[in-house]
């Protein structure tokens, strides 16, 4: 996992312009956080108990922890996962 890619999630986590539909599709959520987090991630699968989808993304400091975990886990390239 790339720093940038490190930076991006964490830039997008502390945005407070993106919103998720009722569906459950993210809008404006970025491409690369619907494409490797939310299928593992996301409200149907929830692997570990984690939810992207849950979380108020007009609120990041509601779940700042979590952010910084998801960071975390990105910058040492434990997420996501090779394949």
């Amino acid at each position: 996992m790339s720093h940038r890619l490190t930076a991006f999630i964490l830039s997008w986590a502390s945005s407070s312009a993106l919103v998720f539909a009722a569906d459950s599709s993210p809008v404006g959520a970025p491409a690369l956080v619907r494409d490797y987090c939310l299928d593992c991630h996301g409200a149907a699968v929830k692997k570990g108990g984690l939810d992207l989808e849950a979380l108020d993304a007009a609120r990041p400091e509601a779940a700042a922890e979590l952010w910084e975990k998801v960071v975390r886990k990105l910058h040492h390239r434990q997420m996501p996962p090779q394949g």
